[in-house]
């Protein structure tokens, strides 16, 4: 990882830039024009490849190696490129998803990055790489209104891919080009078998888990409500315990401060920062009882699915691209209203009008508490999300969006079982 980059991407963040300056780099940096690069027809030629933060942590890397593992399985083996060094979160190395070798020369190039780094990215690259070929974009949003900049990225793009329709509904409006909701084919987590005892976790308590990258917005992921409705539900209580898992934790500001304020003396309340990896990561979701993400937006929610892939109970808010994989009767979604949003970090602080979710803390503490008393419920309610989840995350959506691009000559593109298959992926969190 390149420190100075990274730092370099908070501060554009968070601190007030002119308008002026804003608007040079989006000409300039951001947003380059590459004559080279247009939107093409569909070609019936050439393997997919995937570029993206293959060798990050972050949430979007992780969707970019499920995919890279998917085609893979599917008897497509992709072209794999690793961009995280050019954001500067290049933050663990895996053998499984280093740079190909023989990088296909013809067919789509899906990029798993935003569209405000999409044409640095494209910048970056040989034109011989991207000349003439299909670029598929893959963009994560959590909000209603967009960055008023962002239409600038689709000029490069054939295609736009979204994991929700929370998302699409946000660019189709505005979107040229197509926009297909794409799930994200998430793998079941597979740990190494680490248990509580290695985790310090207590034996006897009823375990809540919640998480969040502090590389992204803190405000979004609601940590603080998730603390206010546990101290509600269980002030005191010995045998419930919340155990609050943030990572990257240089990257959160003030809020941290916040959130060891309102966790205070609560000694049922664990606040952890260590770095884990991708597999000890699923033992600790397997260690904890119950998930909880009173989230004020999210894009997909992929540590969400990954819960429910592993059987865990899961409480979240009842808005936005969760929905893609949730529903009352596999999960308890908590009710919310609409509210202005409040954040300090570009772009969601810039938007004027925007609004996300506020969940109803009452009901939230309700529902951590009938958790709480019901092991039958837990039982019964991870479950039924397994079930679900397996069924509704099915990697064919993946392959269905790149068969108009590659083709099948019923040979290369064989169908993957719907049912879920388990495949470490590297990573930290």
């Amino acid at each position: 990882m390149k420190p100075a980059v990274s730092l370099l991407r908070y501060l554009w963040r968070v601190l007030p830039i002119p308008g002026a300056v804003q608007r040079t780099v989006d000409r300039c940096y951001l947003y380059p024009r590459l004559d080279h690069i247009g939107p093409v027809a569909p070609q019936r030629e050439g393997r997919p490849s995937i570029i993206g933060f293959l060798q990050s942590g972050l949430g979007i890397g992780e969707a970019a190696r499920q995919e890279v593992v998917t085609l893979r399985q599917a008897g497509l083996e992709p072209g794999v490129l690793d961009i995280s060094h050019l954001q500067g979160v290049k933050d663990f190395e895996n053998l499984q998803f280093e740079d190909s070798v023989d990088f296909p020369a013809k067919g789509p190039l899906l990029i798993h990055a935003n569209a405000s780094e999409t044409g640095t990215i494209l910048r970056s690259l040989p034109t011989g790489m991207t000349r003439g070929r299909p670029i598929i974009g893959s963009w994560a949003w959590e909000l209603t209104t967009q960055p008023r900049n962002w239409s600038r990225a689709y000029r490069y793009l054939s295609e736009l891919w979204v994991p929700s329709e929370f998302v699409a509904d946000v660019f189709r409006p505005t979107c040229p080009v197509p926009v297909k909701v794409v799930p994200h084919p998430v793998q079941t987590p597979v740990g190494r078998g680490l248990s509580r005892v290695d985790f310090s976790l207590p034996g006897d308590s009823c375990i809540f888990l919640c998480m969040a990258d502090c590389r992204s917005d803190l405000a979004r992921k609601n940590i603080l409500g998730c603390i206010t409705a546990f101290k509600q539900a269980f002030e005191g209580q010995e045998n419930a315990l919340l155990l609050v898992k943030l990572h990257h934790v240089a990257f959160a500001g003030r809020t941290m401060a916040e959130l060891q304020r309102a966790i205070g003396t609560a000694e049922n309340i664990r606040l952890e920062t260590d770095l884990l990896d991708r597999a000890a990561l699923a033992d600790l979701m397997l260690a904890c009882d119950i998930f909880v993400s009173l989230h004020r937006s999210e894009g997909f929610g992929l540590p969400l699915a990954e819960a429910m892939l592993l059987g865990k109970p899961v409480i979240a808010t009842g808005y936005s691209g969760n929905l893609t994989f949730m529903s009352p009767e596999v999960a308890r979604l908590i009710d919310y209203s609409l509210v202005p949003v409040r954040a300090e970090r570009r772009p969601y602080a810039e938007l004027e009008g925007a609004v996300w979710a506020e969940p109803d803390p009452e009901q939230a503490s309700r529902a951590m508490r009938d958790m709480f008393d019901s092991p039958e419920l837990r039982q019964t309610l991870g479950e039924r999300g397994r079930r679900h989840a397996q069924r509704v995350l099915s990697p064919n959506a993946l392959l269905e969006a790149f068969r108009p691009w590659i083709g099948d000559d019923g040979s290369s593109t064989q169908r993957v079982k719907s049912e879920q298959k388990a495949a470490p992926l590297g990573g930290v969190a």
